[in-house]
């Protein structure tokens, strides 16, 4: 079927999900899948990412935005005494990530936690390493208000901007109007970071086919991260992150206690959001606390995983990598720095055809990619993994002895489009899973054999 076959018959199909496999909300479910349209894709995006950067209805990504929130970002305006700016900590050469431990604010008042990474957050599904934020737009506001950071109030940075020479034609030309308020003020600051794109890494074309891209030592290490060292227990998905928070044992007992602070749940007391692994090379140190140096020090500390603590995740356990084991699994994280993309444009960009949109009667869209042989659309709707023909028909679930959920980790699908490969760590089956997108059976592999994929 060629490109624009796929095409045509991806923008009629009209399907109804059936009920099954316990998942809420999905008996009766209509769901329409169709492609998006060449003008509403405002970004290009590098290779290993997402065609679509995702934005609020009432946020949609322009230039003009991206250039007003770049320049507010770099701009000591937005601190109390006027020395420090966003860009003080999140440092471009970094991926927008901060050198130092933990980050300093105005006064050199000291932070308690390292300074993520930005690019690629516009895939987000929450903010800071606890997630208190659920929205870029009030993530970024944070940091200005915070007394260790930029101290300033919110009201105080309006009335500034308000009275500069400058400001007030940017905001016209970025908004239509030279209103100057707080929601503007994070509009532009989230598009910013929402244009901080960073894929088309070695591994990156090596997936896509390119088998010179890596290193003998990087395939090696590729393939201990996906079987025994089993890293994409968390670190999964095109971002190598399952957005989730997950107690690792670091700092264990030094009173920061992570994601309880926002859930006030005791049992995600020390869990902090699984970071992105891309561009991990030049983002040390690591860790939420900054604690770890080096990615040799990271992957010592995973290859022992020592003392006493009871809400360590049932996922971490201690890898027992020989010392070229552990070389090898370096070199592929290496391999995952890539390259920033062009800054978001208002103008429209080829789409790619392969990509769909499945939009629900409840208003829900989801973009996933269709098998490298154009014939099956994988998508997640409600934490369940479903397929579809494209031709149309009746969307499958996963019901069979193991199901890929929300509880397992990203699917990956196999170059000739036959297999979905997925972890599982359910009491029932845990291991390795290969499910056929021909007749949908399954089939576990054993630990010890690799799922090529």
């Amino acid at each position: 079927m060629t490109a624009r076959a796929r095409r045509a018959a991806l923008a009629g199909a009209v399907v109804w999900l059936i009920g099954g496999g316990g998942v809420p909300g999905c008996v009766g479910a209509q769901v329409a899948v169709q492609v998006l349209d060449d003008a509403t894709v405002h970004a290009t995006t590098p290779l290993g990412l997402e065609m679509h950067v995702p934005s609020p209805e009432d946020n949609p990504l322009t230039s003009a935005k991206v250039d007003l929130g770049r320049r507010l970002f770099h701009d000591p305006i937005l601190s109390r005494d006027r020395s420090r700016a966003c860009a003080s900590c999140h440092l471009a050469e970094h991926a927008f990530a901060d050198t130092a431990t933990v980050s300093r604010g105005v006064g050199e008042q000291r932070g308690t936690r390292n300074a993520p990474a930005l690019r690629n957050r516009a895939f987000g599904r929450s903010f800071f390493r606890d997630g208190r934020s659920p929205t870029l737009e009030d993530a970024v506001l944070r940091p200005i208000q915070a007394p260790d950071e930029l101290a300033m109030t919110l009201p105080e940075v309006v009335r500034r901007l308000r009275e500069d020479a400058s400001y007030p034609e940017a905001f016209a030309a970025a908004f239509g109007s030279d209103l100057i308020d707080q929601a503007a003020l994070a509009r532009a600051l989230a598009s910013f970071v929402r244009s901080l794109l960073s894929g088309d890494a070695p591994a990156d074309r090596y997936l896509a086919g390119d088998s010179t891209a890596l290193t003998p030592a990087a395939r090696r290490g590729r393939h201990l991260f996906f079987t025994k060292a089993n890293c994409t227990a968390c670190h999964s998905g095109p971002y190598l992150t399952d957005e989730r928070f997950h107690n690792t044992g670091v700092s264990w007992g030094s009173g920061d206690v992570g994601r309880e602070a926002v859930s006030g749940a005791p049992a995600d007391r020390g869990g902090f959001r699984t970071p992105s692994l891309r561009d991990v090379a030049i983002t040390a140190p690591y860790m939420h606390d900054g604690s770890i140096r080096t990615l040799e020090e990271v992957v010592e500390f995973y290859d022992q995983v020592l003392g006493q603590n009871p809400l360590l995740d049932h996922r971490i356990r201690p890898l027992r990598l020989s010392a070229d084991e552990r070389a090898d699994l370096v070199a592929f994280l290496e391999s995952l720095t890539g390259g920033g993309a062009p800054p978001a444009s208002a103008q429209p960009t080829p789409s790619r055809p392969d990509t769909v949109v499945i939009q629900t009667n409840e208003g829900t869209a989801l973009s996933f990619d269709l098998t490298p042989d154009g014939r099956t659309i994988i998508f997640d709707l409600l934490g369940q993994l479903w397929t579809l023909p494209v031709e149309g028909g009746t969307a499958v679930p996963l019901t069979d002895a193991v199901r890929a959920t929300a509880e397992d980790t990203d699917p990956s699908i196999s170059p000739d489009g036959g297999w979905v490969a997925f972890r599982s760590d359910r009491s029932a089956g845990r291991g390795i899973w290969l499910m056929s997108l021909a007749d949908g059976t399954l089939r576990q592999l054993s630990e010890r054999r690799p799922a090529t994929v």
